[in-house]
């Protein structure tokens, strides 16, 4: 079932909704998360066209570089790690990050060599003409993330590194980290 109210019924339901959504303030610990509940909860109430996370994260950096504020690294799960869109903003930047990605991304844990302009021996000859930038021919192929982390000699080499990440119900949670440089596909024509 989808709802769509327009801004000037979700106005006339604030007080109702408020009452509604302050049932569950127990569940924050600070007042800033029960704003932002209250915000997601009237976005998807709305028939507002939907937004996506990316462009609001792409500009709170850019907020925060504004500010003053210089970070080594940003971090991220995979919901950012999923956006392309995200990753090349980031970039684009100039920014560092570390962040955690899909297991179908697609890329190289070796920076191929991509050849821009046709080297001196590659003079032209019957047959098609070749394009530019490329892969080298001596590149390896991409490969996707759930194939590189069992099979990569990068991976074969490092002990996982135990960090715990919080404490839940059960105990402990403990995520076994290991980690690489990733190079990741970009585009229609596969060039990192």
């Amino acid at each position: 079932m989808r709802i769509d109210m327009d801004v000037a019924e979700i106005k006339r339901m604030g007080r109702p909704l408020g009452t509604f959504l302050g049932e569950f303030d127990d569940c924050f610990g600070r007042s800033e998360p029960r704003e932002h509940l209250r915000t997601y909860v009237q976005g998807q109430l709305s028939d507002l066209p939907r937004k996506s996370i990316e462009p609001i994260a792409l500009a709170q950096i850019a907020h925060a570089l504004g500010n003053g504020i210089r970070v080594r690294a940003w971090t991220f799960d995979e919901l950012y790690g999923r956006g392309r869109e995200f990753l090349d903003g980031v970039s684009a930047v100039g920014q560092n990050f570390v962040g955690e990605i899909p297991r179908d991304f697609t890329g190289w844990l070796q920076e191929p060599r991509v050849l821009r302009h046709p080297g001196r021996q590659e003079k032209p000859k019957g047959g098609r003409k070749r394009r530019y930038p490329r892969l080298s021919r001596q590149a390896l192929p991409a490969c996707e993330v759930r194939n590189l982390a069992p099979y990569s000699p990068v991976f074969r080499k490092q002990q996982g590194q135990k960090f715990r990440i919080k404490d839940g119900e059960k105990g402990p949670i403990v995520w076994e980290v290991e980690h690489a440089t990733f190079y990741r596909k970009h585009g229609p024509d596969g060039l990192p």
